[in-house]
């Protein structure tokens, strides 16, 4: 009887042929994308920041320019560039002016207590970061503060100046000056009755309405056209650069397939709106779907007057600085009066002027901002008392500018 005939076995998956042009491909599909990126893509940002204490010479890009141009790896190529030389003729003279103005706040350091308080082992503070109040130039001063404060070289607040954040290249952390990276209040977190930090003194930087507003619209993720927050009716800055190969030069306008929000709508927006007095008042993130009212403004001052050991000003912001070295028990330093982001395009300059210029649009940004504008005013008055009763507002023998402006801006407001 015959045996029947085993049936070959099939073999089992693909072939080893077949995988290596599966793997061959894959290779090429992505080597070849990184080959192309290579060779086209801007240099990396620059490391530095026009606010280190140790940095090289200035060079254009440094400090954030504009909305576009801080995503372009700050100002790696744009239009309306900023002269090399008159830019860096500009950092020298701000350095020359930090220098002066910091003489004319030398006092004796204190023992901090006023900052600090006296029953702690570790000195701390907590931080509020407003948007676009010049909050990124205060956590460098902070950051100083703190490490000389509590003498310990190794801390994080003491390595790599500069204002907090938590750039990969570049990280600067600091334990000691709590909610140093975020523009989440916590003010309820940080004060609440079983906090462990209730203890603690905050320091925040507010502005007046109108500047802090066209800031707001001049830099990425503040403003609807070029989100980071995913707020309603606004576009993620990461859509357009899926949209366009060159967004790093390409700011949105009014032909692009996203939707696009002029100016006059964007101040209509009431998630932009009061962002100050939302944060301070209701304790809620800066463009939170809140309604703010005038109680908030009541709620916030509240919140000033018992846990803030200084509110500052934008527009005071060298005496602000020194107000709170001055309660840390620490000499003011140069670097503490430097701003990050000073530098600013033509462009920049031209809308802030035609703005101003304009009584309607300017009466417009401040209706929208009511509230804000009352906590501004309530805020420099609190903080004018506080400069004259430490001997930092007459400042006799100095004819500074910013000692000059100081006295003319309190003067108003008292």
């Amino acid at each position: 009887m015959m045996r029947r005939a085993k049936k070959r076995a099939e073999p089992r998956g693909p072939s080893p042929r077949r995988i290596g042009l599966l793997v061959a491909f894959c290779l090429l599909a992505v080597g070849v994308p990184y080959w192309f990126k290579g060779r086209t893509s801007p240099p990396a940002p620059p490391t530095t920041s026009l606010h280190d204490l140790r940095r090289s010479a200035p060079v254009i890009g440094d400090g954030l320019v504009s909305q576009w141009t801080e995503i372009a790896s700050l100002s790696w190529y744009h239009t309306d560039k900023l002269d090399k030389d008159e830019l860096a003729s500009e950092a020298s003279k701000a350095e020359e002016r930090a220098r002066l103005v910091a003489e004319c706040f030398r006092r004796d350091p204190g023992n901090g207590a006023r900052l600090w308080g006296t029953d702690q082992m570790k000195k701390r503070l907590i931080f509020v970061h407003v948007p676009k109040c010049g909050g990124s130039a205060l956590t460098a001063t902070l950051r100083r503060l703190a490490c000389v404060a509590n003498g310990n070289p190794t801390n994080p607040c003491c390595s790599n100046p500069g204002f907090c954040q938590r750039n990969r290249q570049k990280m600067r952390l600091c334990p000691d000056v709590l909610n140093c990276h975020s523009h989440q209040p916590q003010l309820s977190l940080f004060f609440g009755a079983r906090s462990l930090n209730r203890h603690l003194k905050a320091v925040t930087m507010v502005r007046e309405p109108l500047g802090r507003v066209v800031s707001a619209w001049h830099y990425r993720c503040h403003n609807p056209n070029w989100d980071c927050f995913h707020i309603d009716g606004s576009v993620q800055w990461a859509e357009r650069k899926r949209l366009h190969d060159d967004w790093y030069v390409r700011p949105p306008n009014a032909s692009d397939s996203l939707p696009w929000v002029s100016f006059g709508q964007f101040l209509g927006m009431e998630h932009y709106q009061n962002v100050q007095t939302r944060m301070l008042g209701s304790d809620r993130f800066p463009y939170s779907p809140t309604r703010v009212e005038a109680l908030d403004v009541r709620r916030a001052l509240s919140r000033i007057d018992a846990h803030f050991a200084v509110v500052g000003v934008f527009e005071l912001f060298e005496h602000s600085a020194a107000l709170i070295a001055v309660l840390a028990g620490v000499p003011v330093d140069p670097a503490d009066l430097l701003r990050v982001r000073a530098q600013h395009t033509p462009k920049y300059s031209e809308f802030t002027a035609a703005l101003t210029g304009d009584a309607a649009l300017a009466a417009k940004v401040l209706e929208k901002n009511v509230h804000d504008q009352t906590l501004h005013r309530e805020a420099s008055m609190r903080l004018c008392r506080q400069l004259r009763e430490n001997d930092l507002l007459e400042l006799p023998g100095c004819a500074d500018p910013v000692a000059a402006k100081a006295r003319a801006f309190c003067a108003k407001v008292l």
